[in-house]
């Protein structure tokens, strides 16, 4: 297949333009430094959360009160940066998109990227746990998050669930780049009140017309099938994903609100407050996914403007890269290898931070085996097509 992935277009000569709107965002060669440190931050607040969970042997807290209220701290925080990582994805994706690139190297590229970690990960999982076929078919191929059971979009190595609802998104991308071309600069803020709307009508529809039974595991409050038409369903997160690739046109098309980093920081962090009040099926998407969506496009507008930023640096820049490896190790580590040797026993308060302390560790020390032996290098052979090699025996 030869057809190209088209570059993100600013306006053209016959779009009006009018001193309001901010100058136009720099070139997609920008190298945007400070949305990595966002990126590794975002992976810790869902590690917290998931060694939070309210789950036998996981929660390491003999204080089962201020166990669970140290949970939600983290809760809707951390549901929101599942939104952040889908936004973050189309947001990039049409940051970097090219004129030359092809559908097939871009394919090539984005599969280089995430399957042979899914697929270390995945075979770790299989053989310290097992799993019936139609668990492990759905998570070879990377389709689980289809099929709304918990038993299969969560078998095996369960944060990969999100990794299915990023294929789908990939095959498309070219498609749905171009029709977020064609949107005049002047509506791309309308598209993201009807995005942000379209979520508010799937969360309302689920919570309730949705049956509440089979309830899900972990979260009684709402049933399997709602938690996974708001929550899994790549249909749904499809949404996320553009509304990633608007914002990054209103920043490319100087529609930016100049809104700064610390404020989006705060708007986030207010929202997830604002969503331990609402019914649980709205904190699962709706409550941050616009807030989310604020805080991609700020963080990318800090570097575009180089203005100060704290998530700048090496460390950071680090983490950012190794984000992906240790998103696919902590599962393993937090519901796996940490619960087994704890034996569900309990413990003090000091002594439960120290046990999820050292789970951040080995996970961080896995996440760096991960990436320098199995994705760096892969991502450096495989990523670009080899050249032909040229004739021996010149003719």
């Amino acid at each position: 297949m030869t057809s190209t992935i088209p570059a993100t277009a600013g306006p053209t000569p016959s779009e009006p333009t009018s001193a309001g709107p901010p100058p136009a965002a720099k070139p997609a060669k920008l190298r945007l430094t400070t949305l990595p440190g966002l990126r590794a931050f975002a992976s810790l607040t869902v590690f917290m959360d998931h060694s939070l969970l309210p789950l036998p042997g996981v929660n390491p807290f003999a204080d089962v009160a201020f166990g669970d209220t140290f949970e939600a701290v983290f809760r809707v925080a951390a549901f929101g940066c599942v939104s952040f990582f889908f936004v973050l994805s189309g947001f990039l994706l049409t940051w970097l998109a090219k004129p030359t690139d092809s559908y097939r190297g871009f394919l090539r590229r984005r599969l280089v990227r995430i399957y042979p970690g899914h697929l270390v990960t995945m075979l770790i999982c299989l053989l310290g746990t097992g799993a019936t076929l139609w668990q492990l078919l759905p998570n070879i191929f990377l389709v689980q998050s289809w099929i709304p059971r918990y038993d299969i979009w969560a078998a095996l190595n369960g944060s990969t669930w999100s990794l299915a609802c990023e294929i789908p998104f990939y095959l498309l991308f070219p498609v749905i780049l171009k029709g977020v071309n064609r949107i005049a600069p002047s509506r791309l803020w309308w598209w993201v009140g009807g995005i942000v709307g379209a979520v508010l009508a799937i969360t309302t529809i689920s919570n309730f017309l949705v049956p509440g039974t089979p309830q899900f595991p972990f979260a009684s409050p709402i049933g399997m099938t709602q938690f996974w038409m708001v929550y899994t369903a790549p249909p749904t997160r499809m949404l996320d994903f553009v509304l990633g690739m608007i914002m990054c046109r209103i920043l490319k098309t100087g529609r930016w609100i100049n809104l700064g980093l610390l404020p989006a920081i705060g708007i986030y962090l207010g929202a997830a407050a604002v969503g331990l009040l609402l019914p649980f099926t709205y904190e699962l998407a709706f409550v941050e996914i616009l807030p989310a969506a604020l805080l991609v496009t700020a963080a990318a507008a800090t570097d575009v403007h180089n203005r100060r930023s704290l998530l700048r640096g090496k460390i950071w820049a680090k983490l950012g890269d190794m984000s992906y490896s240790f998103y696919l190790v902590h599962g393993i580590v937090v519901f796996g290898g940490g619960t087994v040797l704890r034996s569900g026993k309990l413990f003090s308060i000091p002594a439960s931070f120290g046990i999820i302390a050292i789970d951040l560790l080995v996970s961080l020390g896995l996440a760096w085996l991960l990436y320098t032996f199995v994705e760096r290098p892969i991502r450096a052979r495989w990523s670009v097509a080899r050249p032909p090699m040229k004739q021996l025996i010149p003719t």
